[in-house]
C-alpha cells in the first residue's frame, strides 16, 4: 500500500534545530512527536523481522 507523503522543506527542520541550540527557539518538531515516530519505525522493523 502506498502512503502519500506530504511535501515539506526538510531543511527548515535542520535550520530550526540550529536555532533551538544557538538561540533557544521553540522546536518545530516536539520531542513527543519524534519519540512517537521512532516507536512506529521500531515496531515496523520488529514486525518485518518476524515475517522472515
Amino acid at each position: 500500500m502506498k502512503i502519500p507523503v506530504e511535501q515539506c522543506d526538510y531543511g527548515m527542520i535542520y535550520d530550526n534545530i540550529e536555532d533551538v541550540i544557538i538561540n533557544g527557539a521553540q522546536k518545530v518538531v516536539k520531542d513527543e512527536e519524534v519519540i512517537a515516530v521512532l516507536t512506529i519505525i521500531e515496531h515496523g522493523i520488529q514486525a518485518a523481522k518476524e515475517v522472515k
